[in-house]
């Protein structure tokens, strides 16, 4: 029985040395393939605007028939403004509104519904919607 033990036991042995040299033997798994490197886009930083000025002049627009008159009220930032830009309908009306309280300007306009929109733009350089109105 020593020598059927004996032989067990080296047949384990010899099986294990068998299996741990067939697990050495085996190659490396293949390595993951490469992941391309793309160029990230550089971040912008924030368009710094200027702020306009508080608060903004008051206008205002009427309409007769089909004349629109817009005219500037007074405002205490008034003195601020460089120009006015007036869009009829979405077109920009070629008539120069002034800067200074009292001023106006008639627009010959479309029977019918009209928008009538007013940007400031001031001297700092920001811009600012001051009158936004349909008549």
């Amino acid at each position: 029985m020593t020598t059927s033990c004996l032989i067990a036991g080296l047949i384990v042995v010899v099986a294990i040395v068998a299996v741990i040299a067939f697990v050495l033997s085996m190659p490396p798994p293949p390595a993951p393939a490469p992941v391309p490197v793309t160029m990230t886009p550089a971040v912008k930083s924030a368009e710094v605007r200027p702020m306009p000025p508080s608060p903004p002049p008051a206008l205002t627009a009427t309409k007769s028939g089909t004349k629109i008159t817009v005219s500037v009220m007074a405002g205490t930032t008034l003195s601020e403004v460089e120009s006015f830009t007036v869009r009829l309908n979405g077109a920009d009306v070629p008539k120069t509104l002034g800067t200074t309280a009292g001023s106006s300007i008639t627009i010959d306009a479309a029977a019918g519904s009209n928008t009538v929109v007013v940007v400031a733009s001031y001297v700092n350089g920001a811009e600012m919607v001051v009158l936004n109105k349909i008549l």
